[in-house]
């Protein structure tokens, strides 16, 4: 066979792979995970850069020079030395550490080597060590590794005649570090495991979790990826011991890169957010622009190219915000390779030059001969042969300089791929058997794996086939071990070849069907527009929209070419439809208007239909129900019309799932039940399965739990059947609601996690974001506020993506309760406004009453008792109106509350045995239990306490049944509260501590402040005052690091009644005017009345008694302005007791009022007392 023959053979194959092999060599390549990462990992201990005025993290061995100064202190004071030498040596070193801080290296590591001398002469070998360490950790970075590994083997040996544990560890770290970054990855393992045993023997976790996640890298760099598995699993569980959330991130990165490797891209994406989400918590910018480089490699390797490249610029745009070049310089760099990958080459170029410019400027070796080598493999691909061997040439001198192993591998590898354009065999065999030899020597697997396909296309060219299948098998195994598509696909379209060219047809058709559909998914080839349809619509139909959104594309292209419409139209709707799951509305509109126009043009009205009921949907999700409605209906009519009986069923759902927004619940179940007739007459079990799950939501919002568990249950059943993963999660969502409802908490996790791991694998944003939503509700329902805050954002972040407004209303809401329970009320009052206003919008009755409810119970909080009426009272009525038993129970349970603090307690009794009554009628558990609590507190109020006590237990046994944590915790609390008041001590402090057991379990610190904040009164009540300035103590710890003041300036005030009590008068008067002095902040009223009351028992003690008739009479206004009777009563008897002997009939005077107070709200027990009191007091 001649040459040209040979290369006409294999044409094909170049072409079909080009995008791929080309890719090969070039350094940083995405679709290559290993090979990309191996070349542009860093060490992520510390910052990377050798520019100066760039911040640079600590690394691990970081010691404060002030610290080895007081060590050398306490040595010169016991051997009474006076070295000016050594203070010289320390000032030099103290300075070194700023300049090392700042990223100003030569500067640090001259006054390192001053500080080195000096310690040397003044006969130091602890500063001395210490300098050797930062010499070392400079050299690194500055690429000057054989000095690095000499300074930090000095500092080692110097650490250990020193008896110096902990500090030999870290030099053993240090040098394992060097190893590394010359790619000697089982040389730094080794010094990493003599580390590790050091810290462990010696107790420093943090310091081990460190070492072993860099013995993880170093594992995961050699290909032992069950071995990196486990020691970054150890790593995390170490550093979260520790509440390291900086090393965790840096794991979850490492974790990240390890799922890529192993061909778990969902995982790795998981794992790089979750690392992006603490690098965000911590302000490690840096680390943040890691992470975002890591995660838009991943995309890029799985051909979500947009994707790649927002995250790529996201990342640059911090680079540059911090002014770190380096960074920025590896973001072109990467750009660089995905723009050539795609062949624009120009833009390529572009962004190889930007990245070698900063590369230049900051004498970054190591970049600017990975740019080079891209440079060379883009002009070799171009067929530009003398311009890639310039860019080869000046590569191989960089590289000569730094000698790092793994790069020199890939200057063979480029090298022996321009051999094999230019067609010098011989010379392209011998390139590749030296990258083969550096590959293999540092275990770089991928390397090996493309090196082994660049033989195998020589020997192929060269006749030699059976060494050539030794290199394709070779190279495929390897690439199947690593998960790299793109090698694969190469790897048997070249198999495909030799086997046709060694007749075996049918196995030649094996591996091309193989490759071909690989390359498919990977958008990388072309085949008939039907075909490609159908198979995109299957995808589709599976949830693959990124591959079935490729395949309608390309299916498009051609089809347009055709001028074949009606199919074009089709497929356009669809992928209208795939743009409309990711969210992106816009993009989405535009297609369907094009769909709808190509349609037009078919004159097929059924193709129309589709293309009209598809549409319709955007405009439904931004919140316009009733022109969707209009377009629905126009669709149905023209499906009805060309007798299309599945086009009926997919109309009818979306008709019947709009009544349900819409909260026309009955008008919804009659659609559903007309699409469910249809769809089993036609056997079209997809619509059977999306029509029970329309039923399922339907029944519960009707709170007919039985009916929608059914229909759920049934509809999942259906969607198995199907192999429909979109749908699986929708039912999962809803049965987490269900459950939810049914406060069964633990199973609504379950299902609400399932549905949002399934519906983030496949890009059913609505559904992730629903699922999120659930999650937060689930969560504020436990007390776990901080992730439910993290749930609701990403929530309302997806919902404001897809412009999915009932989503946005339900999160809004969601929003606004999480607020309400911060006391972030201005907050709070928005979002619920904020919820309200675009539920009334878009005709939600059922959300527009909660979110009143949500700002009723905010009023209530701020004592706005009018307002929360009203707002109450309006939620009500649109309850009652929809026929939402659920949100009445709630309603009355809150107008309940509402009476009780007007002590109306007549009134709050009545509400809250309507609401009892209601959730028991519909089976709402957590509403029984909240109500039981409601009644217990108004009982202890009207201080019945066997009456409270036995509603109390009631709500605590009915929360155990549906173990809710949360809610028996609370129990508790009341429980105790009661008990103290009975004079109960023992059960009231069992009954506390119990509580602040179960809230520590829930990891709810601001409950646990409150509970101390209850023992702290019950123990000063009882006249344990040791105990009590304890219990406060304890709740102001926790409260110090609470944005709420509220319930802080409460134990305050306490405080200042136990000092009062304790004669510690100045304490107590400081104590009363800071909890006065928020009160009046936030314009609490009750609570500014109640600490004047106490601050004039206080002047009433100081003998100051024009004062303390004062504070009375204004602690009365108050109360009277809030509408608070027992506040009045309670001045009154104040002002009694005051003027008892000065003024008998003005005391009785005002002793009657506080009487007739009590009687007025029935609080007898309180008169009794007064009555008492006042009796019992001496006029001597």
């Amino acid at each position: 066979m001649n040459k040209n023959k040979k290369v006409a053979v294999v044409l094909c194959v170049i072409i079909m792979v080009i995008g791929s092999l080309a890719s090969l060599f070039l350094v940083s390549l995405p679709s290559i995970p290993l090979l990309q990462v191996e070349a542009n990992e860093e060490d992520d201990t510390t910052a990377y850069n050798v520019e100066k005025k760039i911040n640079v993290k600590k690394p691990l061995f970081y010691v404060d020079c002030r610290e080895i100064g007081l060590e050398l202190d306490k040595k010169k004071r016991k051997n009474n030395l006076n070295n000016q030498t050594l203070e010289e040596a320390l000032q030099a070193f103290c300075i070194a550490q700023e300049h090392y801080m700042e990223g100003e290296l030569e500067e640090a590591i001259a006054l390192y080597k001053k500080s080195l001398f000096l310690f040397k002469k003044s006969n130091e070998p602890l500063g001395e060590a210490y300098s050797l360490l930062y010499i070392s950790e400079i050299n690194k970075k500055l690429d000057r590794y054989k000095t690095a590994f000499e300074t930090a083997e000095q500092a080692l040996l110097l650490f250990k005649s020193l008896k110096r544990p902990k500090e030999e560890a870290l030099a053993l770290v240090e040098i394992g570090h060097v190893h590394y970054h010359t790619n000697n990855y089982q040389t730094a393992h080794k010094y990493y495991d003599q580390a590790i045993p050091i810290f462990k023997k010696i107790k420093k976790l943090k310091e081990q979790a460190y070492a072993l996640r860099y013995k993880a890298d170093a594992e995961r760099m050699r290909g032992h990826l069950k071995e990196a598995e486990d020691l970054y699993w150890n790593a995390l569980k170490m550093s979260r011991k520790v509440f390291d959330s900086l090393n965790e991130a840096y794991i979850l990165v490492g974790f990240g890169r390890l799922r890529k490797y192993q061909g778990a891209p969902r995982k790795s994406r998981e794992d790089y957010n979750r690392a992006l989400t603490l690098f965000k918590q911590v302000g490690d910018r840096i680390g943040e622009a890691k992470a975002l480089l890591a995660i838009a490699d991943l995309e890029s390797s799985l051909g979500n190219y947009n994707k790649a490249r927002f995250n790529y610029d996201e990342s640059l745009n911090i680079y540059s915000f911090v002014k770190n070049r380096r960074g920025q310089a590896r973001v072109f760099l990467k750009k660089g390779y995905l723009e050539a990958r795609l062949g624009n080459y120009k833009q390529a170029r572009y962004f190889y030059n930007s990245a070698l410019e900063l590369a230049l400027k900051i004498g970054e070796k190591l970049i600017q001969a990975q740019i080079f080598l891209n440079l060379a493999s883009l002009e070799g691909e171009l067929t530009n042969y003398s311009q890639a061997q310039i860019f080869l040439k000046k590569s191989r001198e960089i590289l000569d300089i730094i000698q790092d192993i793994k790069s020199d591998g890939r200057y063979y590898l480029i090298s022996g791929r321009l051999n094999y354009l230019m067609e010098y065999f011989p010379e392209a065999r011998e390139s590749y058997q030296k990258a083969l030899g550096y590959f293999s020597k540092i275990q770089a697997r991928r390397g090996e794996s493309y090196t082994y396909l660049g033989l195998a296309e020589v020997e192929f060219f060269k006749n030699n086939y059976d060494i050539c299948r030794v290199y394709y098998e070779k190279a495929y195994k390897l690439l199947e071990e690593g998960e790299d598509p793109y090698g694969k696909a190469f790897a048997l379209s070249g198999l495909g070849d030799l086997e046709r060219y060694t007749s075996n047809p049918k196995q030649a058709l094996k591996h091309y069907e193989k490759s071909l559909e690989i390359f498919r998914n990977l958008r990388n080839n072309l085949c008939l527009a039907k075909v490609l349809r159908r198979l995109a619509m299957i995808q589709y139909n599976l949830c693959n929209y990124e591959a079935s959104y490729s395949m309608f594309d390309r299916s498009i292209f051609l089809l347009k070419q055709l001028r074949n419409f009606k199919e074009a139209s089709r497929g356009l709707t669809i992928k209208g439809s795939i743009e409309k799951i990711w969210g992106r509305a816009e993009h989405a509109q535009n297609i369907y208007r094009e769909a709808l126009k190509l349609a037009k043009l078919s004159q097929d009205q059924w193709t129309e239909a589709f293309a009209l009921e598809e549409a319709a949907d955007l405009v439904f999700s931004a919140g316009n129900p009733h022109e969707a409605r209009q377009i629905y209906e126009k669709a149905l009519k023209m499906f009805n019309g060309s007798e299309e009986r599945l086009g009926q069923v997919i109309v009818l759902n979306k008709l019947a799932e709009l009544y349900r927004l819409i909260d026309d619940y009955s008008g919804s179940l009659q659609l559903c039940q007309k699409a469910l007739s249809i769809a089993k007459s036609i056997h079209y079990t997809l619509g059977e399965a999306e029509t029970q799950l329309l039923i399922g939501e339907v029944e519960r919002l009707a709170n007919h739990y039985a009916k929608s568990k059914s229909a759920y249950d049934q509809a999942l059943a259906l969607f198995k059947k199907v192999s429909n993963l979109r749908g699986e999660s929708k039912v999962l969502r809803g049965l987490g609601d269900l459950e939810y409802y049914l406060s069964h908490n633990d199973l609504s996790r379950q299902y609400y996690e399932k549905a949002f791991l399934l519906s983030k694998e496949i890009g059913e944003r609505q559904t992730e974001g629903r699922s999120l939503l659930g999650l937060a509700r689930l969560d504020l329902s436990q007390g776990h506020i901080g992730p439910a805050r993290v749930n609701c954002n990403q929530s309302l972040l997806i919902f404001r993506e897809i412009n999915y407004a009932w989503g946005k209303v339900g999160a809004l809401r969601t929003l606004g309760n999480i607020e309400d329970y911060n006391d972030h009320n201005g907050e709070a009052a928005n979002s619920y406004k904020q919820s309200l206003s675009l539920s009334e919008k878009i005709g939600d009755k059922k959300e527009a009453s909660f979110s009143l409810l949500g700002l009723g119970f905010l009023y209530s909080y701020q004592d706005s008792f009018e307002e929360a009426g009203l707002a109450l009272n309006k939620a009500f009525e649109l309850a009652k109106e929809i026929n939402d038993i659920l949100g009445q129970t709630i309603v009355l349970r809150l107008l309940g509350h509402l009476k009780n603090k007007l002590e109306n307690f007549k009134e709050a009794k009545v509400l809250y045995k309507s609401s009892l009554n209601l959730a028991r009628q519909v089976g709402d558990l957590l509403g029984e239990i909240k109500a039981f609590k409601a009644l217990g507190n108004l009982e202890r109020r009207l201080e019945e306490y066997k009456a409270s006590i036995l509603f109390l237990n009631n709500a605590l046994s009915l929360a155990r049944q549906i173990n809710n944590q949360n809610e028996e915790a609370k129990i508790w609390l009341c429980l105790g509260r009661t008990l103290k008041k009975q004079g109960n001590y023992n059960e009231a402090r069992q009954a506390f501590y119990q509580s602040l057991h179960l809230f520590k379990q829930l990891d709810d610190s601001w409950s646990e402040a409150t509970v101390w904040g209850n023992i702290g009164n019950l123990e000063r009540d009882f006249g344990h005052y040791p105990k009590a300035y304890t219990a406060y103590e304890k709740a102001l710890d926790f409260f110090k690091y609470r944005e709420n003041k509220l319930d802080e300036s409460h134990v305050i005030m306490n405080l200042g009644i136990l000092n009062q009590i304790t004669n510690r008068l100045d304490a107590s008067i400081a104590n009363y005017s800071t909890a006065l002095d928020y009160a009046k902040k936030v314009k609490n009223i009750r609570l500014q009345a109640t600490i004047l009351l106490h601050l004039g028992d206080l002047e009433k003690k100081l003998g100051h008694l024009e004062r303390t008739q004062f504070l009375y009479k204004q602690s009365f206004s108050l109360f009277k302005r809030d509408k608070r009777t027992k506040g009045q009563a309670q001045a009154y008897g104040r002002l009694a007791q005051l003027w008892h002997c000065r003024s008998p009939d003005l005391a009785q005077k005002y002793l009657t009022k506080a009487i007739a107070s009590y009687e007025q709200i029935g609080l007898i027990k309180e008169q009794q007392a007064l009555s008492t009191i006042i009796k019992g007091m001496s006029c001597r």
